[in-house]
């Protein structure tokens, strides 16, 4: 920050500099600290630590070093959630809510001390209800790295996973391999972190990290000891972490960090005091202005605050950034006025007061009339007014929900209308054994259903189970979920019965299938893969009771893109698919040895092709709906001589 001046010197020019440089100091000083005030707001972590494994021996440290790392983290300006001994459900949940706080963070960080594997070069987080039996349930009873990545990845500078995950795992000497292909390894597979992030393991690949004698592991004690240092970058800090585990264990234990970040240093803690240069006697060391606009105006830019960038402006309304500045308080003021009118309303807002219809801001009545005309109830204009028209739109959605019919205005309207319940007209159902109700979009006249699981507001929550009891026949049927429950409706990870016979296992939201998921048919078919809206949507497997897989992509329920089909006949087609249909270039290969290799058009060879046979001929040319023809020559593919018209 120091240049050095060659020339005539004026000892009034440098005495005034000096002062000037002495004041900007202090203001750098007291904007540092009101910097990292407003920033603090926006750093989020979330903390989980699984100790209390169901299924395997209990783990001493997890539990201890989530309580001391969310201390540690909490201290330093994060906004900490943390979860102690939590289930698949809850881990899960955590993540959605934490990948929403994160979007608005400038820092996202995500720790987790417990058990983790790689299976097939995949990591995995281990619930502590997991189960695990054979390397099929990894996908379906534990959580992925890639989703803790997904959920950090909105923050707008920094986004931190940190695994003390390496432990000795039991769930890998007992699972079974139901793949040969499949691998399950020691320790995490190596990453590649996207760019803004840092991604540390307790040890590197392959190896094991020590869980501790005392009350943390040796990994989490060295975090503890080294992320409150001030003034040094991220990347250092875990060079110094990794040095004080390797001190600790005499070499056995490397921890190892994957990182993208920025070639500038990146900071969680601003150095702790700023000392100015001493200006000698023949000023050979006068301020150089522009250095110090430049780390005034790093020292705010980022800070969201619209008192911090004015501050810049006042001090440099010239600069060389006061532009940007300008530009970014408009931002700010812009968002912060759509905000306030169409953000969800907390109880914290000073608007919020009385519960009658008269106490409510207008802001709250345009979300009341938006949240309405989504849904269809008749709504025209949004204008914060609580008039006839809006209050005959309450009048009825009250009654479609059976609430209490008021047409006014109520804090439990907005909650129940931000919870984004479902649009259609679907209908709560209340259970024979408590006063707790289910959202079903289509319930029987003649269902009943018995709940068992947390009752909040009326409505199940949490984990639980649900037994329907229908008529059929003359005869009374059940069908059976247990899983997850979000504001009354099935949502997560959960197993569902039906009396058909079927049963899926997977993530569900609003009780339609959309994740990842396992649907085995009465009939013995299997279906693991994706689904979206409840149909077969992206990558997945289909395993024929018939013996015959296709493996590929899917589109609404219909093979869609690249696929490979191997029938239970010995054929196999690889190539692309149409709605349902083999299109584009692709091969068929025949039980015989035979193939066709070329272009697929509604299922069969259209296009330009080569059919090969065993016995050397060859044809290569035109086809045309499976039908070739060279002169006198001719030959037919997965269609008949009859239909191509050969004889």
């Amino acid at each position: 920050m120091i240049a050095t001046y060659e020339g005539k010197i004026d000892c009034k020019s440098i005495a005034r500099n000096i002062i000037f440089a002495v004041i900007c100091l202090s203001l750098l000083l007291l904007t540092a600290a009101m910097g990292f005030a407003a920033v603090k707001e926006k750093r989020v972590a979330l903390v989980i630590g699984n100790s209390a494994y169901e299924n395997v021996s209990v783990l001493a440290n997890p539990k201890n070093d989530a309580a001391d790392m969310s201390v540690a983290l909490t201290d330093i300006g994060f906004d900490v959630t943390k979860i102690e001994d939590a289930s698949f459900a809850d881990m899960r949940q955590a993540l959605r809510k934490f990948s929403k706080q994160a979007r608005n963070a400038r820092i996202a960080l995500v720790y987790f001390a417990g058990h983790g594997m790689e299976v097939d070069r995949q990591n995995y987080l281990i619930p502590t209800d997991a189960v695990l039996a054979s390397d099929q349930d990894i996908e379906y009873e534990a959580i992925s790295i890639d989703l803790l990545n997904r959920s950090v990845s909105g923050a707008s500078g920094l986004s931190m996973i940190l695994l003390d995950a390496c432990r000795n795992n039991p769930f890998a000497n007992k699972m079974k391999s139901e793949k040969s292909t499949r691998s399950i390894g020691r320790g995490l597979a190596p990453v590649e972190p996207n760019i803004g992030s840092l991604i540390s393991y307790a040890a590197r690949e392959g190896t094991t990290a020590d869980d501790g004698d005392g009350r943390n592991s040796p990994y989490t004690k060295a975090l503890l000891n080294h992320i409150k240092e001030p003034g040094v970058d991220v990347r250092r800090i875990f060079d110094k972490v990794r040095d004080s585990v390797m001190e600790e264990t005499g070499g056995v234990q490397q921890p190892f960090v994957y990182s993208s970040l920025p070639g500038r240093d990146v900071l969680l803690i601003p150095p702790s005091k700023t000392t100015p240069a001493p200006a000698n006697s023949n000023a050979s060391a006068a301020i150089n202005n522009s250095a110090l606009e430049l780390e005034y105006w790093n020292s705010v830019k980022d800070s969201g605050s619209v008192e911090l960038l004015n501050s810049y402006i006042a001090q440099y309304p010239k600069g060389s950034f006061a532009a940007i500045a300008k530009f970014r308080i408009k931002n700010i003021e812009s968002t912060t006025e759509t905000a306030s009118a169409v953000a969800p309303i907390t109880k914290n807002q000073e608007t919020i007061s009385a519960q009658s219809s008269d106490s409510f801001s207008q802001a709250e009545i345009r979300i009341v009339q938006t949240e309405l005309r989504k849904k269809g109830y008749g709504v025209e204009t949004v204008d914060g007014i609580l008039g006839s028209q809006t209050k005959d739109a309450i009048l009825a959605y009250q009654s479609d929900w059976q609430i209490t019919k008021t047409g006014a205005m109520s804090r439990e309207l907005i909650d129940r209308l931000q919870r984004n319940h479902p649009d259609t007209k679907a209908r709560l159902v209340k259970a024979a054994n408590s006063n707790c109700e289910l959202y079903d979009s289509s319930p029987e006249a003649r269902m009943t259903l018995e709940v068992t699981g947390e009752c909040k507001d009326g409505e199940v929550v949490g984990r639980g189970e649900i037994i329907w009891t229908y008529m059929r026949q003359g005869k009374f049927v059940t069908s059976e979920y247990k899983g997850n429950f979000v504001d009354g409706k099935i949502s997560g990870y959960g197993t569902r019965k039906f009396i058909s016979g079927n049963e899926y296992r997977g993530e569900m939201i609003n009780g339609i299938r959309n994740g990842r998921g396992k649907f085995t048919y009465a009939n013995g078919d299997v279906y693991e893969g994706h689904y979206e809206s409840g149909k077969r949507h992206g990558r997945g497997i289909y395993y024929f009771a018939s013996g015959s897989v296709y493996e590929g992509t899917y589109k609404n329920g219909l093979k869609h893109g690249d696929g490979v089909y191997r029938r239970s006949n010995g054929s196999v087609y690889e190539g692309p698919y149409k709605d349902d249909l083999r299109h584009g270039f692709g091969r068929y290969t025949f039980s015989s040895g035979n193939y066709y290799e070329g272009e697929f058009e509604n299922d069969t060879p259209n296009g330009q092709g080569k059919y090969a046979k065993t016995d050397g001929k060859v044809r290569t040319g035109l086809w045309n709906n499976g039908c070739y023809k060279n002169g006198s020559d001719w030959a037919v593919v997965l269609t008949t001589a009859q239909e191509c018209g050969f004889k």
